[in-house]
């Protein structure tokens, strides 16, 4: 696999993880808390899904670049599918990106309604969707230049620039809000 489907995948890892650390926190003291934890796992779950078919996704829209990108005089209908292809390679890590920010959304939500004992595994699921999204991130700027050069994709790039950036607020909000749970 790619750096594209490697990124979706780990994605794909972190809310495995989060879920985990839901499933755990079925507990007693956050009894009052369960439909909002459940209804937490289950789009986590969702998203999961989402994050694997974007690995497989990746893997299509690569190789159908990388076909396109060989052709070295194109014909106009070879030219339409080098910009589409183009558009595919580089809408799928961003989608991988957008998909961490919902993650991120859900695991700070959550605030204190989680297992305690499992802060570090609730870290490790904020860093792993970091490092997804910033892997989905290097993936769009790579192909920004091609995109600029094909005059299509600028809001593509500025969504992913944008998306990335509030992960990696996110992922810095939940480092300095776990930090503390490893210090009891």
């Amino acid at each position: 696999p790619g750096g594209g489907a490697i990124a979706a995948l780990t994605g794909a890892m972190a809310c495995g993880l989060a879920e985990m650390v839901l499933a755990y926190s079925m507990v007693k003291r956050l009894e009052a808390h369960h439909a909002e934890i459940s209804a937490a796992r289950a789009e986590l779950a969702a998203i999961r899904a989402e994050f694997v078919r974007a690995g497989d996704a990746d893997a299509v829209a690569y190789q159908r670049f990388n076909d396109a990108m060989r052709i070295a005089d194109r014909t106009p209908d070879q030219e339409r599918e080098y910009r589409e292809a183009l558009i595919a390679a580089t809408e799928v890590p961003a989608s991988v990106i957008a998909l961490c920010l919902r993650v991120m959304h859900i695991i700070e939500a959550l605030e204190d309604r989680w297992n305690a004992n499992l802060a570090s595994d609730l870290a490790m699921a904020s860093i792993l969707t970091w490092a997804a999204a910033r892997s989905g991130w290097w993936n769009v700027r790579m192909n920004a230049p091609l995109l600029r050069d094909a005059e299509i994709g600028a809001e593509l790039v500025e969504r992913a620039d944008a998306d990335d950036s509030r992960v990696e607020a996110a992922g810095r909000r939940m480092r300095d809000f776990l930090r503390p749970h490893t210090q009891r």
